[in-house]
């Protein structure tokens, strides 16, 4: 019976989350379960994985900071994953994005990208199959630049880095995601789940308030607190998908 429930697959739905949901029953219920968000202040103001940082720029406007996602270790550019967080309090998700800050998220798909690729510059990474006879005895985590061999040509491209918003974010603190392309489907970017960079830009060129005004369909889980929030305050119709992928998305 054990290992029938620890490969049975889980459910989830799809919620079209309204404007006033979000501000009505998200926002209430985020701030009755508060996380605790000091390590992301932390490392904004250089106190904490300054060894794994590339770039931080600190203003309050257009600055944003890139630091290695936690779950990858710097050693295949392959499976890269790397965040760009933003300084700015106030900006938490998607729903906080306006016309006003059209120039900082330029600035984070142009020069968040070229500033990744500048930093593996001439840097060949570690193909996977080089490693196959190395598994046998685990690595460290490798510090930005390190454990990758130089060759004379450019190791990353711009079309290669993908760069999007996860809604709902894993964290509420306006960031986004920067992964390799090889590796963008391991960190969520399925239909619904993840939002291009450029197109959220694009949105907003469009209609300033795009994000305030529109509704957002959400991938949930079954046994989760936010669902039963919005269901209970919500006569939207819902469907369900099954699904064996793990989430991180809140609950």
């Amino acid at each position: 019976p054990h290992h029938f429930s620890r490969f049975s697959s889980s459910y989830r739905i799809i919620h079209d989350e309204t404007p006033e949901e979000y501000h009505s029953l998200v926002i209430p219920f985020l701030g009755q379960r508060p996380k605790d968000l000091a390590w992301v202040d932390n490392i904004l103001l250089g106190k904490a994985e300054t060894d794994r940082i590339i770039f931080s720029d600190q203003d309050p406007n257009i600055g944003f900071t890139l630091v290695l996602d936690f779950r990858w270790d710097g050693r295949f550019l392959q499976s890269m994953h790397i965040l760009g967080l933003v300084p700015h309090p106030g900006l938490t998700c998607l729903r906080d994005l306006r016309s006003e800050h059209i120039p900082l998220l330029k600035r984070m798909l142009c020069e968040g990208r070229s500033r990744i690729i500048d930093h593996y510059a001439k840097v060949r990474p570690v193909m996977e199959q080089e490693s196959v006879n190395d598994e046998a005895s685990p690595k460290p985590a490798v510090p930005p630049n390190q454990g990758l061999s130089r060759t004379g040509e450019s190791a990353l491209k711009e079309n290669q880095i993908l760069a999007y918003f996860h809604y709902p974010p894993t964290f509420y603190r306006l960031h986004v995601h920067y992964a390799h392309v090889d590796a963008a489907c391991e960190h969520g970017t399925r239909v619904g789940r993840a939002h291009l960079l450029y197109d959220v830009i694009q949105n907003l060129e469009l209609d300033g308030d795009y994000y305030a005004k529109r509704i957002i369909p959400v991938y949930l889980q079954t046994d989760g607190d936010m669902l039963k929030a919005l269901q209970n305050g919500s006569s939207h119709s819902e469907h369900i998908v099954p699904s064996t992928e793990v989430t991180d998305q809140t609950k």
